[in-house]
């Protein structure tokens, strides 16, 4: 069977306009396939900035309920090294109240590298009945401060005891 030329025009025409249509529909298929991709990374992206929104306001959120926690915290530490001869002040005024004698030995500064913290060294002795040297003991080691009694040394005997502490207090600088 031979084809006539008319045929075979008709023929090449339609396998031009087939091959044109896959070519077509490839085309299609591609551009849609990265359209798709693209849809997905903007998705993607406005999920997370819409979470890191959500994050920033929660965030603000907090930081205005806890203002009160925060300056009730900030209240534990010493604010200064003054605080520090305040507080020893304090000490000196409470000890004879309680029947004690009272007496100072050091108060330091100890500085921390750039971002670290301070502390007040304070270093003293008191004296008295046993009752009262542990009574003030006591206090000493329930002190309203982000602090610690690094040492504590009693001795006595009979009816006057004496006491020398050492105490370190964080410097909270804001």
């Amino acid at each position: 069977m031979t084809l006539t030329a008319r045929t075979k025009q008709y023929f090449i025409l339609a396998l031009l306009s087939a091959l044109t249509a896959c070519a077509a529909t490839g085309y299609v298929l591609v551009q849609l396939y990265e359209q798709g991709a693209a849809l997905e990374a903007s998705l993607t992206t406005v999920v997370e900035s819409t979470a890191k929104a959500n994050a920033i306001t929660r965030i603000e959120n907090l930081t205005e309920e806890t203002v009160d926690d925060r300056a009730a915290l900030a209240q534990a530490f010493f604010s200064s090294s003054l605080d520090g001869t305040l507080y020893i002040t304090e000490l000196e005024a409470l000890a004879p109240t309680l029947g004690l004698s009272f007496e100072n030995d050091l108060i330091d500064v100890v500085s921390a590298a750039a971002g670290g913290k301070s502390e007040v060294v304070m270093r003293f002795s008191f004296s008295g009945s046993k009752e009262r040297v542990l009574e003030f003991s006591r206090l000493l080691e329930n002190l309203p401060y982000h602090s610690r009694l690094e040492s504590l040394q009693l001795s006595g005997d009979g009816a006057l005891w004496k006491a020398e502490a050492a105490v370190k207090i964080t410097v909270f600088s804001s």
